[in-house]
């Protein structure tokens, strides 16, 4: 498992556009990686296969939450 992102760090990236958004303070977001090896491969696969194939009907959730994440980058109103 190399570089990706949980559940948990897609509802972190929510609430951080949505709060940027609406926060006077804010004038712009930067939205990057740290570290060495900063590329995101996708999503966690062990959490998928783990958790998400015993639970299929939150699977669907969860692809709601990802698209919310998407729509949260795409919708901020700062640059």
């Amino acid at each position: 498992q190399y570089n990706f992102y949980t559940t948990e760090m897609v509802k972190g990236v929510i609430a951080g556009f949505e709060n940027s958004s609406t926060d006077r303070e804010v004038v712009g977001v930067v939205f990057t990686g740290t570290g060495p090896n900063a590329f995101c491969t996708g999503g966690n696969t062990k959490e998928y296969s783990e958790y998400y194939s015993k639970r299929p009907e939150e699977y669907g959730s969860y692809m709601e939450l990802f698209n919310n994440m998407v729509d949260s980058i795409l919708m901020c109103k700062k640059p």
